[in-house]
């Protein structure tokens, strides 16, 4: 469960907020869907039905319930619209992971491999100064706190 979040919504699902009733898959879902918002909801819903209808075909099994796909967009168009049914008004959840920084890291990394072996070996050595610097910081700082 928690690839799935994290890859298909970017969502950490094993983040505390989420685990306020208990950690098990089952505890932490229900905890989440009262968190978020209605529009955050929505998107998981189709991401489950997507993988599950990707998992019933490669296995070439027939629906086993019932107006299934007519039941998930019924309540999607209620979530959707102003219907009287208790819907989720919490906010959207906090990103697994900071996708910008990430293809940042990533272009510098790719940028090392242009570099003649001795730059690269300067601007490596760099960002590992920079690297331990912030260490020192942050465990100065927890000393402070303690």
């Amino acid at each position: 469960m928690s690839r799935f979040f994290s890859e298909e919504l970017n969502v950490d699902i094993d983040d505390p907020a989420y685990a306020e009733n208990g950690t098990s898959k089952g505890k932490r879902l229900p905890c989440y869907l009262q968190k978020v918002d209605v529009p955050t909801v929505i998107r998981m819903l189709k991401a489950l039905w997507e993988c599950r209808e990707a998992i019933r075909m490669q296995a070439k099994r027939a629906e086993s319930v019932k107006n299934a796909e007519v039941r998930l967009l019924s309540l999607i168009k209620k979530l959707e619209g102003k219907s009287d049914a208790a819907q989720p008004t919490g906010q959207p959840p906090k990103p697994a992971f900071d996708r910008p920084r990430l293809l940042a890291l990533r272009s510098d990394l790719l940028g090392f491999t242009k570099l003649r072996a001795q730059r690269k070996g300067y601007s490596l050595e760099a960002c590992r100064g920079d690297h331990a610097r912030a260490e020192r910081r942050a465990i100065a700082r927890a000393r402070n706190v303690a």
